[in-house]
């Protein structure tokens, strides 16, 4: 990823994540179970599925949530089934709940397998608690939060034996802040509604 690619991903996770500590500080919005995935992931990995390897679309997701997930292996078997596409998964754990189970996803020290017995082809899941960096400079979570995709995005693109285009102006999304070309963009997905970014 280039320095403007990641520069917007940056911009993207504090908006949001802005707009969510906004919300939770005005007492209008209200979190509520169950907390599920699965249809959130494969809803996404449509979108990663799509796409062709000449196009070389890197697909991210960002899951902000404040709870236990009621839909592990579900969402596991999900996890598992895309960790061969273009698509990587970043979730933010808001609050003061038992994250226990976004470790599990996250799949650092255990790789996952899902209920049929395959076990994943490569970690695509970074799982962050927003509560270790409440304090910190907004930079510090931004860091963290992107820490593991420029491996995995390498990782994918390596494993697959594709490398990179030459860049054409076809795909220039929009300008940087430095007036340069962005070569990319970003997409939240949620189940009512989508917004891209750049």
């Amino acid at each position: 990823l280039s320095p403007v690619c990641l520069g917007s991903l940056r911009r993207a996770a504090n908006g949001v994540l802005n707009t969510y500590k906004s919300a939770l500080t005005s007492n209008q919005l209200h979190f509520s179970g169950p907390t599920l995935f699965e249809h959130i992931i494969k809803a996404a990995t449509s979108v990663a599925r799509s796409q062709t390897s000449k196009e070389q679309v890197y697909s991210v997701l960002l899951i902000l949530t404040d709870g236990v997930i009621n839909d592990m292996q579900k969402t596991i078997n999900a996890i598992v089934d895309a960790s061969n596409l273009p698509f990587s998964v970043i979730i933010v754990g808001l609050g003061d709940a038992n994250f226990k189970n976004m470790e599990v996803l996250d799949a650092d020290d255990t790789p996952l397998v899902s209920s049929t017995g395959k076990k994943m082809d490569r970690d695509i899941v970074q799982f962050v608690p927003y509560r270790d960096f409440a304090r910190s400079d907004p930079g510090a979570l931004a860091q963290c939060v992107l820490a593991e995709l420029p491996d995995q995005v390498i990782e994918y693109y390596t494993k697959m034996k594709i490398w990179p285009n030459k860049p054409t102006e076809a795909n220039v999304y929009g300008q940087g802040a430095l007036g340069h070309k962005q070569l990319c963009s970003v997409v939240l997905i949620h189940p009512m509604w989508s917004q891209t970014l750049a």
